[in-house]
């Protein structure tokens, strides 16, 4: 990566910072940061620079893996970074930022506006310290001028009126005090041991917490907050609008997609209702989650 692609950053909407070099989503707002992972964080960024055109799948996984590991990665796993990426963008507010084209690949929504701005820290830091620079250099020049042409002010410039006034400046070492064990000498013996039961009395209060955390702890789904939808044979949860088992299977069929007894979908709109994202998973459990996502361009039903 060149210094200029260091130093680029994206800002989309009026919202988010993309920082490529640093793989992070900023919200200008709050200061959130969410750091993407390698592959995700380059198909990101190839996205924003193909500026609206449709990035092919093919092209996103040579991009995001490499020439020379791009043959072995499979769908799902490009799937699945795909997802952290759409994830990650939907914390910060942008749930409708990348279109999924079938057939085709990706590109970015139209009507999200871009910015593209570049960086230059080491400019500000170096414009910083010459304005320190040069503040330094005019207090030196007056303090020089005021001296006496004939050199007899020299040897005052350490005199003890000065010396007080600094010293009184300079404020007082911050002492820390440390503790010192002192090794046992004869005359102090051996220190006691504790005894056994002592130390099982810790100890077995503090296992049994561990292992009762172990057991009755589950990480909470990803999608806790959507709605069950009465449909079969496969698992529909929405979020926020509530279809009939007839309207969800009419939007699986626009989509391309099967309801089976052991698939999980998930459906959202956008802000607008103009667009439907479809999370479609062939396992989805706390523990593991085989996705992809499409989405369907058109007028949506408007939530109750």
């Amino acid at each position: 990566m060149n210094n200029i692609d260091k130093n680029k950053r994206f800002i989309i909407g009026t919202q988010v910072e993309f920082i490529p070099s640093q793989r992070e989503l900023v919200d200008i707002h709050s200061g959130k940061k969410i750091r993407l992972q390698v592959p995700a964080s380059l198909c990101f960024k190839k996205l924003l620079d193909a500026n609206g055109r449709i990035v092919s799948q093919q092209e996103l996984i040579l991009c995001g893996w490499g020439p020379k590991r791009h043959a072995s990665i499979n769908a799902n796993t490009y799937y699945q970074s795909i997802l952290h990426l759409r994830r990650s963008l939907a914390k910060l507010g942008l749930e409708d930022i990348i279109d999924t084209v079938p057939r085709y690949g990706l590109k970015l929504n139209g009507s999200i506006h871009i910015e593209v701005t570049y960086s230059n820290d080491e400019s500000s830091q170096s414009g910083l310290q010459l304005v320190t620079t040069d503040a330094e250099n005019s207090q030196t020049t007056a303090n020089v001028s005021a001296q006496p042409a004939d050199g007899s002010g020299v040897d005052n410039v350490e005199s003890p009126g000065t010396r007080a006034q600094l010293e009184n400046k300079i404020p007082p070492a911050k002492i820390t005090p440390s503790y010192i064990l002192d090794a046992p000498n004869q005359a102090q013996g051996k220190r006691p041991k504790l005894p056994l039961k002592y130390i099982a009395l810790v100890l077995i209060p503090v296992i049994a917490i561990a292992l009762f955390y172990h057991i009755t702890h589950k990480p909470a789904l990803a999608f806790a907050n959507y709605i069950s939808l009465d449909t079969t044979p496969c698992h529909i949860y929405s979020k926020k609008v509530k279809y009939t088992d007839a309207e969800a299977q009419e939007l699986l069929q626009e989509a391309g997609l099967s309801c089976q007894s052991d698939s999980t979908l998930f459906l959202a709109t956008s802000p607008m209702n103009s667009q439907l994202n479809i999370i479609y998973c062939s396992r989805y459990t706390s523990k593991e989650q085989d996705c992809r996502s499409v989405s369907i361009m058109k007028k949506m039903k408007e939530p109750q």
